[in-house]
């Protein structure tokens, strides 16, 4: 018997998802982007599109998104393995278990897809080093908000430096609105659950956000960046499912990997 007829979850039809992976958010100020597509946004200066962090970095994170986006629709499960002879369901943390296999037609998740068929059941960390290997992943998803109509490009010309592509927020208010439900996790918070407003998405960025250190450029008059990132840590560790803090983890253990490659 398969994996997919014997977890309770995952058993979304496929038109849903697609409709989850791909929402009509071209040139739509009040839609939600992707977390990914968020994370993103987050990750760049408001005014210039300049990147804030270190682009390998950002990289790691935007692979983390796509998994948690994955997770989040119950196309896999984190943390588990299926094991018909001792289970069927056995706690392993860092272990990823696909649960649907159907394609979106989104290009970023699909490709995700199709990298854990061939991995069979990865540790986060694993998929995480293959999904970004070799580099583009930067330019896939920023390629990706560009068609589908959140960023915009423009050309700015420097005196006897040439020109460069600039790449900015069609509506800053998707930015703004994604560091102000960070913020609000910890300086507003409300009863978080998985199936409920504001569900586990706003904490699947949170982890993100402070795992990757972006709190340094969150500008708040009620918490100091340090702070926030501090309490946020606490509150997705505090989550009663260890998803979003197993990724948090594996991300910080990728980027100490970076850091010791290019010493």
């Amino acid at each position: 018997m398969s994996v997919h007829a014997i977890h309770p979850v995952g058993r979304i039809a496929a038109s849903r998802l697609r409709a989850l992976f791909l929402p009509n958010i071209a040139h739509d100020r009040n839609a939600q982007p992707s977390v990914r597509a968020e994370l993103f946004l987050i990750a760049h200066d408001d005014m210039t599109g300049r990147l804030l962090i270190d682009k390998k970095r950002l990289e790691t994170g935007l692979a983390a998104a796509i998994l948690l986006e994955l997770w989040l629709f119950e196309y896999i499960v984190i943390g588990y393995r299926y094991d018909a002879r001792n289970g069927p369901w056995q706690p392993e943390p860092g272990r990823i278990t696909m649960l649907h296999d159907t394609e979106t037609g989104d290009p970023l998740i699909d490709s995700a897809i199709r990298l854990l068929q061939s991995m069979g059941a990865p540790r986060i960390q694993d998929f995480i080093r293959a999904y970004t290997e070799g580099g583009g992943l930067y330019e896939r998803v920023r390629g990706d908000m560009t068609a589908t109509g959140l960023l915009q490009v423009s050309i700015k010309r420097r005196f006897f430096r040439g020109s460069r592509e600039v790449y900015t927020s069609v509506h800053s208010e998707h930015r703004v609105r994604a560091r102000t439900r960070v913020c609000n996790l910890i300086t507003r918070p409300r009863q978080v659950t998985r199936y409920e407003e504001p569900g586990y998405r706003v904490p699947a960025l949170a982890g993100l956000v402070a795992a990757l250190g972006l709190t340094r450029h969150f500008n708040s008059f009620e918490i100091s960046p340090a702070d926030l990132r501090q309490r946020l840590n606490e509150f997705v560790y505090a989550l009663p499912d260890a998803a979003i803090r197993e990724v948090a983890t594996a991300i910080t253990q990728r980027r100490r990997v970076l850091a010791a490659i290019s010493r």
